[in-house]
């Protein structure tokens, strides 16, 4: 069994999103709440997704066996070629792919949508259930041309507390180091709120956990 688990900030945002495209409308906040309370969230009453990773992977041990178990850190940024020589590696070692026709991996075949987008989704599940006009209470800005990353640093730092106990449990049992969010996340909500990004593109120009 080949797992690849995602810091849980990023994990949070990619399926608030994957549920938006798929009609499942509900406000972050909301959805945040009662992930951070019981460390799952249950949509339609047939989806669950678990953030305490454990969940997921002890029913695999129970059934497997712990030494059939390897579990990966995945990371989003990293390339399509990366993810699977890796993924090669595991289940034939020594081997890496070489000759393959890459050019379906060239783009993302479902990429993340951009803060406007996803904005523009809920207003649009709005107008139809006939709520009237709905006025985001988010600042227009640079940021709503970049990807949806809702968290703010407060977010985050909530993150690590709830999770930072059933990663560790992880580490010892499946001998892999998830992280809560990736340490270029977390500086650049650092940054953003030490206010230190006047002019930078890379970061927010507010705290967005206060929005």
């Amino acid at each position: 069994i080949v797992v690849y688990l995602r810091p849980q900030a990023d994990y949070i945002e990619s399926l608030y999103v994957e549920l938006l495209k798929n009609d499942v409308y509900l406000a972050f906040r909301e959805y945040f709440g009662k992930i951070f309370r019981s460390g799952a969230n249950v949509s339609r009453d047939l989806w669950t997704f678990a953030f305490d990773y454990g969940e997921i992977l002890d029913p695999f041990a129970k059934a497997f066996g712990t030494d059939r178990m390897v579990v990966r850190s995945y990371h989003a940024n990293r390339t399509a070629k990366y993810l699977l020589n890796d993924f090669i590696s595991v289940i034939s070692p020594g081997r890496r792919i070489r000759g393959l026709d890459f050019r379906a991996c060239r783009h993302r075949q479902n990429s993340s949508l951009r803060f406007a987008q996803a904005v523009e989704l809920l207003l649009a599940d709005r107008r139809k259930s006939g709520e009237g006009n709905f006025e985001p209470s988010i600042p227009d800005g640079h940021f709503m041309h970049g990807r949806f990353d809702p968290l703010g640093l407060r977010d985050l730092i909530s993150i690590d507390r709830r999770f930072r106990e059933p990663n560790r449990v992880l580490r010892e049992k499946y001998q892999v180091k998830i992280s809560t969010m990736t340490a270029r996340r977390l500086l650049r909500e650092l940054i953003c709120s030490a206010g230190l990004n006047r002019g930078s593109a890379l970061v927010y120009p507010y705290d967005k956990s206060t929005h």
